[in-house]
């Protein structure tokens, strides 16, 4: 029978998500960290001290950005009032430090939780097209007067089409893949596309998503995915390996 109370696996299950979670800066985790420690009785907390003396190892990647939590609520308010907001936008430079790239006026429709981060999805004025900000890079919200710009089409289906945060246009593809990433698969794009067994070593995979963001992911599984539509998608890609082979070749 469920209770309202906490277990102590449910408790140390929130306390690992928030200490090795990327979006949230370290000292803001260790805080969280300390109230979910209320929750425990004096055993349990024991328990999870002892558990300490044995540290999971991470690479150091949590952002350094300390206006996150704000940022989820400042744009939650926005789109509840169908307000524009303005943010600067940060991203990385070779000093490790965040760096001002610019200001974005934008309709705020989403956000959504991908590879560890939270994103941002609106409509930019900046492009005139949706886009996706990393919560992470995002400060100083403002929330502005001007029209709020409603979506053009169903935010769940522009979110399923993209790949790699690239948004754009739907394509239909057929992939021939390895059975052996046949898990990475399913992961990236979900259960609902259509997979066909060829023998017992090939699937075929039939998508409809942004070729943008496609061609990433199928540069990261190239030695296990052939692309067999469609053909432009097919000419980019060995263009792309070509140029790759031309500059290693020139430090042979």
């Amino acid at each position: 029978m469920r209770t309202k109370e906490f277990e102590l696996s449910e408790v140390k299950m929130l306390m690992d998500l928030v200490t090795y979670s990327k979006f949230m800066e370290v000292e803001f985790s260790k805080e969280i960290v300390d109230k979910l420690k209320l929750l425990l009785n004096q055993y349990e907390l024991e328990v999870i001290q002892s558990n300490e003396h044995y540290p999971i190892f991470d690479k150091n990647t949590k952002t350094i950005n300390q206006e996150v939590l704000h940022n989820i609520e400042e744009i939650s308010l926005s789109m509840r009032r169908k307000e524009k907001i303005e943010f600067d936008y940060y991203k990385y430079g070779l000093d490790k430090r965040l760096h001002k790239q610019g200001e974005n006026r934008v309709s705020a429709y989403g956000i959504l939780c991908e590879n560890e981060f939270y994103y941002l999805i609106g409509y930019n004025e900046r492009y005139n097209d949706y886009s996706f900000f990393r919560l992470d890079r995002i400060k100083n919200i403002k929330h502005m007067q001007a029209a709020y710009i409603k979506p053009k089409q169903p935010i769940k289906e522009f979110i399923e089409s993209s790949v790699y945060m690239f948004g754009g246009e739907k394509e239909k593809v057929e992939l021939k893949c390895d059975i052996r990433i046949l898990d990475g698969v399913l992961e990236k794009f979900g259960k609902n596309i259509e997979i066909q067994k060829l023998n017992d070593d090939y699937f075929k995979a039939k998508l409809e998503v942004n070729l943008k963001g496609l061609k990433m992911w199928i540069m990261q599984y190239i030695e296990f995915v052939e692309v067999l539509t469609p053909k432009i998608l097919k000419e980019e890609l060995l263009t792309i390996l070509q140029e790759a082979i031309k500059r290693y070749n020139n430090q042979i």
